[in-house]
C-alpha cells in the first residue's frame, strides 16, 4: 500500500506546484493510496492557507495591469514586469511564475493587445482559477482512501516518539510517520513523500513498520 506526505498531495492538487507534475504522475500510475486524518487535515488546512496566497497575488497583479498600464513586447517583459512589482507578496516566486505562464499562454497576449484587454483578460482568468480551484482537491479527495486511526494515533507509539524527535523530526510530521508505522501492522506499507529531508532522517529508525520509503521526486 502507497502511504502519502501531506506534500504529495499538495503536489498534486495545485497546478503551480513546482512538484505538480511528479505528483500528477504517482497518483495517476499508482493504485492502494492512502493517507491518514493527520495528512488530510493538515492537507486541507495548508491547501487554503497557499490558495489564499494565490489568490492575493492574483488580486495584486490585477491592481498592477490596471494602474500601471502598459504593453507587452513579449512573454519575458510581462513577467519581469509582474514579478518586480509584486515583492510584497508572500507567494513563492515558482508559483508566480507558473501563474503568469498560464495567464499569458491561455489568453494568446500579444503586443496588439492594449493595456485594458489585458486587463479584462487577466481578470477573466482570476474569476476562472477561484472558480475552478477546488476541482483538482476534490478529485485528490476521491482517489485516495483514508486509513482512519484519528489524529492522536502518534500518542500509543510513546518510545518511537521520543527517537523521532531526537532525530529532528518535527510535528506534524511525526504524527504522519507514526500514523504510517501504524498503518504497517495492517499492510506492507510504502511511505511517499517529497521530502528527503525526512526520508533521511527516518529511513535507518529500524523500529519502524514501514516496508519502503520513497521520494516522489
Amino acid at each position: 500500500k502507497n502511504f502519502i506526505d501531506t506534500n504529495i498531495a499538495l503536489g498534486y492538487s495545485l497546478n503551480c506546484d513546482k512538484m505538480h507534475e511528479t505528483c500528477l504522475e504517482f497518483i495517476s500510475n499508482n493504485e492502494d493510496i492512502f493517507w491518514s486524518n493527520n495528512v488530510k487535515q493538515e492537507f486541507q488546512k495548508k491547501y487554503e492557507q497557499i490558495f489564499q496566497l494565490i489568490h492575493n497575488f492574483m488580486l495584486m497583479t490585477s491592481s498592477i495591469v490596471n494602474t500601471i498600464q502598459k504593453s507587452f513586447i513579449n512573454y519575458y517583459s510581462f513577467e519581469k514586469f509582474i514579478l518586480d512589482n509584486s515583492k510584497d507578496s508572500a507567494l513563492d516566486i515558482y508559483k508566480k511564475t507558473k501563474i503568469i505562464e498560464f495567464f499569458w499562454e491561455n489568453n494568446n497576449i500579444n503586443y496588439n493587445i492594449s493595456p485594458l484587454e489585458t486587463l479584462i483578460r487577466f481578470n477573466q482568468f482570476l474569476a476562472n482559477y477561484d472558480y475552478s480551484h477546488d476541482s483538482r482537491k476534490k478529485e485528490l479527495e476521491n482517489l485516495i482512501e483514508l486509513y482512519d486511526c484519528g489524529s492522536n494515533n502518534y500518542l500509543k507509539y510513546p518510545k518511537l516518539l521520543k527517537k523521532l524527535i531526537k532525530s529532528g523530526v518535527h510535528n506534524p510530521d511525526y504524527k504522519i510517520v507514526l500514523d504510517a508505522h501504524d498503518f504497517g501492522f495492517a499492510s506492507d506499507v510504502c511511505f511517499i513523500t517529497t521530502d528527503l529531508n525526512l526520508i533521511q532522517l527516518i529511513k535507518d529508525c529500524k523500529l519502524l513498520n514501514i516496508m519502503e520509503f520513497k521520494t516522489c521526486a
